[in-house]
């Protein structure tokens, strides 16, 4: 006799609930890391904060980025009742959403629940998914739709493969073209179909022109982003990550070693691809990720090989569960589980490798140089201020005032344009502007200046006739931003 529908969904669930115990203590530990401070987490967070504020105060956007992390947001507000923690808790929740994906997947793929605890097992202890999720709460959403994606694509219903294709659209670019590419590959290992095909191309066209009338959604314009990515020059990825982001004890003895060994997964899955009789999967896999870790990308901790090297760790992983085919001898079980357990005991220990006071900006510094400069600005005609990444984004959330990390590339009131200037010295700005000016300019820190605009950009003319390089050297970096935002983001903005 067959089993009735509503037995075969209670089974379905027993044999899920490792999965579920493993979400929720992933989520867990990574609210756990995230409430380390007071402060929002990541370089990125108060921009999407000040669109929550905007979106639940004004009912709309501040800036023109229609994703899906705003609904979202919104939602766990209406929760939380505080901006900052309905962001902690949403990135707990999405980061638990991608441990029982990846649960899932390894449990479809290898038919083995044992390899499944032990891919999950893997993302509760992973470091470096702690790090990803405190840093990236859009790259996170993005990646979770990217697994639900990648878990359907067996799956018989082809509607839901598309209604995920979309959501990946509106969520994130970087994942949305993970999504395309991962999908494409899917296709011709199994034999892209002339009716496939049909619905193929008008599908991508018209997401296309809804990308050309929607800011904020991937388009063509995005490929401005790939300018000057690529070098002669090869690189590996997790080395240059190491080298270049490791300094100042950033990364820890335990996120090492998790490098070390996704790395290790990576490089044995090779001779796999030629035994394995999931060759559409384990194919599919290694190409997404041979071009997430492609060595000719420049090298950048500001650039797409950085971002790109993110999403490769936490992929990996998955390659574990296309080694095995048969079902698992008993001592093959008995490891997997001990090993398990083993990466299960170590999350206790391995949230703790992130940490705020090395991985944030200094926001408890930015609340301070906040307070001091609405105080002068209360006052003062005032229609915008340039401060450098993070700083601006915690000062319109904190002030109300906009400030952003660029030159406006609008005409604007000069008696109303400031900047929060740093890596200047009293004595510079006392030796290249005079009493008059100097009465214009205020002192927020040790380090940081508020002036008028125009002030500033005197003083690097005139510092520039005085052939004064070692000031002009030290003042060009991205704490003083001298850039109008690139023809990308103008595009997008418009």
């Amino acid at each position: 006799m067959f089993a009735s529908p509503r037995k075969m969904k209670i089974k379905r669930i027993f044999a899920n609930l490792p999965g579920i115990f493993l979400a929720f203590l992933s989520s867990s530990l990574k609210f756990k890391a995230f409430t380390q401070t007071s402060f929002a987490n990541g370089w990125d967070s108060y921009f999407y904060l000040v669109q929550l504020k905007s979106l639940v105060e004004e009912g709309s956007l501040h800036s023109k980025d229609y994703s899906l992390i705003y609904p979202f947001l919104k939602i766990s507000n209406w929760f939380c009742g505080g901006y900052i923690l309905s962001l902690k808790l949403f990135s707990a929740l999405v980061v638990g959403g991608v441990t029982l994906l990846l649960y899932l997947i390894a449990k479809r793929w290898s038919g083995s629940i044992y390899l499944a605890i032990f891919v999950g097992s893997i993302s509760v202890f992973s470091p470096h998914l702690t790090y990803f999720s405190a840093q990236y709460s859009k790259n996170l959403l993005g990646f979770l739709l990217f697994l639900i994606f990648v878990y359907s694509i067996s799956g018989k219903r082809k509607w839901i493969k598309g209604a995920l294709l979309l959501l990946n659209f509106f969520s994130h670019k970087m994942t949305f073209g993970l999504t395309m590419i991962f999908g494409f590959l899917m296709l011709l290992f199994k034999k892209l179909t002339k009716k496939v095909a049909s619905y193929l191309l008008p599908g991508l066209l018209l997401l296309l022109g809804l990308s050309y009338f929607i800011p904020g959604l991937p388009s063509w314009i995005d490929l401005a982003r790939f300018k000057d990515v690529f070098t002669v020059t090869p690189q590996f990825a997790p080395l240059s990550f190491v080298v270049d982001f490791g300094q100042n004890g950033r990364i820890s003895q335990l996120w090492l070693g998790e490098l070390i060994i996704t790395s290790m997964i990576y490089f044995l899955s090779i001779p796999f691809l030629f035994k394995t009789n999931k060759k559409a999967f384990c194919w599919s896999l290694f190409i997404v990720c041979s071009l997430l870790l492609f060595p000719f990308f420049k090298w950048s901790l500001t650039g797409m090989s950085y971002r790109f090297f993110l999403i490769y760790v936490l992929l990996c992983p998955l390659f574990l569960s296309l080694l095995i085919e048969q079902k698992e001898a008993f001592r093959q079980r008995v490891l997997i589980l001990a090993a398990s357990v083993l990466f299960m005991v170590g999350s206790i220990f391995s949230y703790k490798s992130y940490n705020p006071e090395l991985h944030d900006p200094n926001y408890k510094n930015y609340e301070k140089l906040t307070k001091a400069a609405f105080e002068i600005l209360r006052d003062k005609p005032s229609e915008l201020i340039i401060a450098h990444n993070s700083l601006a984004e915690f000062f319109t959330f904190a002030s109300g005032l906009d400030a952003m990390p660029w030159l406006p590339e609008y005409d604007i009131d000069q008696n109303k344009l400031w900047r929060i200037a740093t890596d200047v010295r009293q004595s510079d700005l006392e030796n290249y502007l005079d009493s008059e000016e100097m009465s214009l300019v205020n002192r927020l820190s040790v380090k940081y200046f508020l002036l008028p605009e125009h002030l500033w950009q005197q003083l690097l003319k005139r510092a520039e006739i005085d052939e004064n390089n070692y000031l002009l050297e030290k003042v060009s970096s991205w704490r003083n931003p001298d850039q109008i935002r690139p023809d990308f983001l103008l595009k997008k903005k418009n």
